[in-house]
């Protein structure tokens, strides 16, 4: 799930990958070559 950017214009996601790991979060940079896509909802 994309969480936003830092001030410095790195973007994050909240990674949780499986029932009962860690939740992470880490920059998008590090999932650069298996991300298809990054949306964000639209704001109603």
């Amino acid at each position: 799930m994309y969480i936003g950017t830092d001030r410095s214009g790195r973007q994050y996601l909240v990674q949780a990958p499986k029932t009962g790991d860690v939740v992470k979060v880490v920059a998008v940079n590090n999932w650069s070559r298996t991300v298809a896509a990054i949306r964000r909802p639209l704001r109603q």
